[in-house]
């Protein structure tokens, strides 16, 4: 959730795009070795990785569909607003202290 704002303002990325498309790359190659590791550990319940892990590629190719036809500037809006619609406040659920503190920096929820 990081890099993407930090391969634009810090690296100096120009093309959101190309920040988001990088960043996406870094996460899969991470996730890759990870499932590696943990698969040959035998740590990989594979029917309940493939039952979640479907619907997330689905969702993930249709994003990237809808996302190349949107302007750079409406996708970092998005990435701005998201976290906030993942993690609502809420008493029963509170959102991780390092969401809050970036997402809200004034306000905290509850």
């Amino acid at each position: 959730m990081l890099a993407t704002p930090l391969l634009l303002y810090a690296v100096g990325m120009k093309d959101a795009h190309v920040a988001i498309g990088t960043s996406a790359a870094a996460v899969a190659v991470n996730a890759a070795v990870g499932l590696v590791a943990q698969a040959k550990a035998g740590r990989v319940k594979w029917p309940c990785a493939l039952a979640f892990g479907a619907p997330d590629l689905a969702g993930s190719l249709v994003g990237a569909h809808v996302a190349k036809a949107l302007p750079g500037d409406t996708l970092l809006v998005w990435f701005a607003v998201a976290p906030r619609w993942a993690w609502p406040c809420s008493a029963s659920q509170p959102r991780p202290a390092i969401l809050t503190s970036i997402s809200t920096p004034a306000r905290r929820c509850g």
